[in-house]
Parts: C-alpha cells; sequence; structure tokens
C-alpha cells in the first residue's frame, strides 16, 4: 500500500510540473503576443488611411513630407525583432513558474510527512 501511495504522489508531483510549465508557456505566449499586437498597432497608425469615399468626391490623405512619414515607417518595420525580444519578460514568467512549482513540492512533502506513521 505505501509502495501505490509513493507512486501516485510521484505521479501527481509529476503532472503537477508539467502543469507549472505549460502555465509558464503560455504566460510567455500572451506577453509576446501582447508586444506583438502593440507594435503592429503602432506600425498601423504610421500607414495612411485608406481613400474616404463620399457622394461625388474621393479624399485621400497626402502627406507633405512623404519622405520622413516613410522613415519612420520603415524604422517601427525594422524594429519588430528588437521588440519581440522578451528574454527578460520570460526570464521572470520562467522564475515564477519555478517558485510556484516549488511550493507544491513543499505541499506535497508536507502533506507526505503528516501521512506517515509516527
Amino acid at each position: 500500500m505505501t509502495t501505490e501511495v509513493s507512486h501516485l504522489r510521484e505521479r501527481l508531483a509529476e503532472a503537477e510540473r508539467r502543469e507549472e510549465a505549460i502555465i509558464a508557456a503560455m504566460d510567455r505566449c500572451a506577453l509576446e503576443l501582447h508586444a506583438v499586437i502593440r507594435h503592429l498597432s503602432e506600425i498601423h497608425a504610421l500607414l495612411y488611411p485608406a481613400p474616404s469615399v463620399l457622394p461625388g468626391r474621393i479624399m485621400d490623405f497626402r502627406s507633405d513630407n512623404a519622405d520622413e512619414h516613410m522613415r519612420r515607417l520603415s524604422a517601427a518595420i525594422r524594429e519588430i525583432p528588437d521588440r519581440l525580444d522578451l528574454a527578460g519578460a520570460r526570464a521572470q514568467v520562467q522564475a515564477d513558474a519555478r517558485a510556484r512549482v516549488r511550493a507544491e513540492m513543499l505541499k506535497i512533502r508536507r502533506a507526505q510527512g503528516e501521512d506517515q506513521p509516527q
């Protein structure tokens, strides 16, 4: 019986570790998605708006300084790889996940100590 309980506890601990890894991966993905959306929104704001068609006329945006506008747009596009580098955020998420796993393992160890005959 003790071997079976011990085996079940090991399986539970392994499942909890996998769960924490999945949660950490999901947190990383959410951070990366948020960064991508924010930066693409910034690029979208630099684009010329679509022409507006009104009855009898078409309104089209023209920049007085198209060269400067294109430089800003090009710079924003070139920044994409740098903006997506979330190494610091990833490290924090991983550290948080490790802390949660350690806390769960401590709970399991305490439970094991309480269940053992004295």
